[in-house]
């Protein structure tokens, strides 16, 4: 696929906010949480989200991603997920990316996974797998105070 964001095969690709504007914490669906008793809040009070990742390649507008991408946005907002990637073009620092990636957040790892798993998008992944190969995965998030070396405890 062309990364011309002028394109017409590339304006899929781009997802904005509320009013057209860039996504914000609140449009990816965080939300507010009470301190846990513990003196931990959370890195000021923002639940971690969870993302769904796609690492799409071989990605061909055919009758069946049309169809995919008609419908996967209604299957979104019973879970609080939102798209915050939808591929774009990319400003290759180092490797040569081979994927388109999409990125949807969701407030839980439990409302990715039950996203994932209802019949409403259930029903839309074979229409997805007519023009698209790749890798789908549903990854948790860390909080803002997450640090590098946390991963070394």
């Amino acid at each position: 696929m062309p990364d011309d964001p002028g394109s017409e095969t590339d304006s899929w690709r781009h997802h904005r906010g509320k009013n057209n504007q860039p996504a914000t914490l609140d449009d990816l669906g965080r939300r507010d949480l009470p301190p846990d008793g513990n003196g931990d809040d959370f890195g000021g009070g923002l639940a971690m989200s969870a993302y769904a990742i796609g690492q799409l390649r071989n990605v061909r507008l055919n009758e069946g991603v049309v169809a995919y991408l008609h419908g996967i946005d209604a299957t979104l907002g019973p879970f609080g997920g939102c798209f915050i990637i939808h591929g774009g073009p990319k400003e290759i620092l180092e490797g040569t990316p081979r994927n388109d990636l999409v990125v949807i957040a969701f407030p839980t790892i439990e409302a990715a996974r039950a996203w994932y798993a209802s019949p409403a998008y259930q029903a839309l992944i074979p229409l997805r797998t007519q023009g698209a190969e790749g890798e789908i995965f549903l990854i948790q998030g860390v909080d803002e105070a997450h640090r590098a070396t946390d991963i070394l405890r």
